[in-house]
């Protein structure tokens, strides 16, 4: 199984395999950091602004 696993690290198609999905998951937490910040600002302005209503 090692030998397998060993074999399959060193080719290139893997190799290009691994970094995409490291790069796509780096992509999801930046994005998802991103989702974190633009929601709580918008939950604020929304506060804001139903206090401003009648």
């Amino acid at each position: 199984m090692v030998t397998i696993l060993r074999d399959f690290w060193r080719q290139e198609d893997a190799q290009t395999l691994i970094e995409y999905v490291l790069l796509l998951a780096l992509m999801a937490v930046a994005a998802l950091a991103t989702l974190g910040v633009v929601g709580q600002r918008l939950s604020t302005r929304y506060h804001a602004t139903n206090s401003l209503l009648p």
